[in-house]
């Protein structure tokens, strides 16, 4: 962890819109452990184990302000499953809790008489966007974005990256 705070600490700038940003450093394989990371923190709040969802991660390249498009600039996109007691009141909780740790909250409902529920929030620690879906059949599918990092090697692993199957378990990290 500590590795991987340094490594944010060394950023280069980079532009978006109209204002200087700065965009981390970070390798490819340590923003795949923050996703994991997050998704494993999220599955701890739910005493529920966390498992690969349907789809691939991906890797999308990021624009700068003058619509460049380097191959070392990139996000990490990845989705898992988990299932606790109770979907819905785990979204309504999970959300309190984001507030109360003043995470910015984009979007939060229950919809179909309650049976389902949504929260989207940024992490304000590490700039993750977590989206949180509880459905009918109890399951939470967790969609997890990094921000845009700079790839050290100059190359980032662009497009789906074939991993693990769908229902697999996420490793706990080492």
């Amino acid at each position: 962890m500590k590795r991987l705070v340094l490594m944010l600490a060394l950023a280069l700038t980079a532009c978006a819109g109209n204002e200087q940003v700065d965009i981390p450093i970070v390798a490819y394989a340590d923003a795949v452990r923050m996703a994991q990371a997050q998704g494993l923190e999220l599955a701890a709040r739910a005493d529920a184990p966390l498992v690969w969802a349907d789809g691939e991660p991906y890797v999308g390249k990021c624009t700068g302000q003058d619509g460049e498009r380097p191959d070392s600039i990139y996000s990490y996109a990845s989705a898992f499953e988990l299932y606790p007691a109770d979907a819905v009141q785990y979204i309504v909780d999970l959300h309190d809790a984001w507030v109360a740790a003043s995470w910015p909250i984009t979007d939060f409902k229950k919809t179909r008489e309650g049976r389902e529920a949504q929260v989207i929030g940024t992490n304000p620690a590490n700039q993750i966007v977590v989206r949180a879906d509880a459905f009918e059949t109890g399951r939470i599918l967790l969609s997890i974005s990094t921000p845009c990092f700079e790839e050290p090697s100059g190359t980032a692993p662009f497009g789906p990256r074939y991993g693990p199957s769908k229902g697999a378990l996420v490793p706990s990290p080492s």
